[in-house]
This record gives C-alpha cells, structure tokens and sequence, in this order.
C-alpha cells in the first residue's frame, strides 16, 4: 500500500480498517483446581474482549499451573516442554501456584517468555496487547462461562492456616475474598449468558469476609433472596468453618444442594 494511499484513506478516517494489527491468537491451558479453571477462563474472555482469538496456532500459549503436590509440578514441567516442541514459534506465558512459588526456575525452562505469579496474573491481558502491567487489587473476581451448564465463581482467594503439608498458603497469599455487592452482580452477568448453575469457589470459601463484618452466610442468604440461580453449590469449605445457620439455610434453600 502506497503512502499516498494511506493518506487518502486517513483523510475519510478508514485507515483502522484496513491497517490495524494482526489479531493476536492465543491458546489457555489449565492444570489444577477448579479455581485456576476460574481465573483461566475469565482471562480467556478479556482477551477475546480485546479482539483476541483462540487458536489451533497460537501466537501466546497461556499454561495455568498448579503444585499442590510433586506430580502436580511434573506434570507442569513436561507439559511445557511438550508444548514448547509442538509450537516452537509460540511465546510461553507460565502464571499460576508453581509459577508464584518457584519463578525463577520456570523462567530458566527452555521456550518461556514471560512468569506471573497468581497476583498479577491478570497483567497476562496487558502484556499480549503490548501495554505495561498495570497494579493489581488485592483481590481480583473472576467466572467461568465455556461449561455448558455451570460456572465456577471465584469469590475467595488464599489461605491463613499455614498446615506443614500444602503450599497453598504460600502460592496464593493470605485470605481475602470479594465483596457481596460484587458476588451477586457477577451472579447476575452469569445469568445472564444462560447458565443455570453457579458453584462458588475459593481456596477456602469458609473464610468469606474474614476481616469484614460480613461473612458466608450473609452471602449465602443473599444470594438465597436474589434467588437468580436454579442450583447454587459450596465448594472448598472446611469443616470447622461451617456454622449451624449455615447447615440451617441450605437444609431449607431451594437453590442451593444439600452438600458440601
């Protein structure tokens, strides 16, 4: 195209037609819990929002990994080293519990671009459209919307418990959760894609509003009075979390099933 030409067209302001940038393909991977499946599907629909698209040849392969136990990394490892056989020209974005505990040793893995712990995981949009990483909350909401059925809502992240066993409370940080006011809005955005079933997701949703006035069971009857869900599931509560009223409320909910 003539330079002459690009002026012609910026004179009837049609030049982002015809010359923006290649659209940028991506592919997501995700290994682990269902709230990594969260958060990977949440940054799958930022980028598409952006103008991104999923595909077979990716320019950006997104791995969401996970370490809750030694085969956990393995499986991470050799995950990426096949990936990176398979796309040779593809950039490597490693985020996720194993990327936010050993860092360093994943940027030294052989194909990697670029590391983000589970804090500034969200930069991963910024960093493929080519922009600074911008400050992330401390706690970031996020949902699932490729399941046919349900989604999986993020409303509880980290841990305080420190067990001697899980690496949990280091990859993820301390407790915090979202807001109620924010979990019923996403809750309406989820009703509104279709979906009929919302399963509420966290590291340990238990601690919901821990450092609030607020807690749980004031989400839980909420979300029992917004009453937009067909089936609303508990996920990822300890036991000595669980308080009667709680029990009490979902004995008698219609929405929301009878386990835990």
């Amino acid at each position: 195209m003539s330079l002459f030409f690009l002026r012609k067209i910026r004179s009837f302001t049609i030049i982002p037609y015809f010359c923006r940038m290649k659209k940028k393909d991506f592919a997501i991977y995700t290994l682990g819990c269902k709230l990594n499946f969260s958060e990977s599907s949440d940054i799958t629909r930022r980028l598409t929002e952006i103008g991104c698209v999923l595909s077979d040849k990716p320019d950006f392969i997104i791995v969401n990994t996970c370490a809750v136990t030694g085969s956990a990394e393995k499986k991470a490892r050799n995950f990426v080293s096949k990936l990176h056989r398979e796309n040779p020209e593809s950039q490597l974005i490693i985020t996720g519990c194993y990327s936010a505990l050993q860092s360093e040793v994943v940027k030294k893995w052989e194909g990697v671009s670029r590391v983000f712990g589970n804090r500034d995981k969200l930069n991963i949009i910024n960093y493929i459209n080519g922009e600074e990483s911008n400050p992330i909350p401390i706690f970031f909401s996020t949902y699932s919307s490729h399941d046919r059925t349900r989604s999986f809502l993020k409303i509880q992240d980290g841990c305080d418990y420190h067990c001697t066993y899980c690496t949990v409370c280091i990859a993820r940080g301390e407790s915090r959760s979202d807001s109620i006011e924010n979990v019923l809005k996403n809750i309406e955005k989820i009703h509104q894609t279709g979906l009929k079933e919302v399963n509420l997701t966290g590291v340990n949703i238990g601690d919901f509003g821990k450092g609030r006035e607020d807690c749980l069971y004031d989400l839980l009857l909420s979300i029992e009075k917004q009453h937009l869900m067909e089936r609303v599931r508990i996920s990822s509560i300890e036991p000595n979390l669980l308080r009667d009223e709680i029990i009490d409320l979902v004995a008698q909910s219609e929405i929301m099933m009878p386990h835990f």
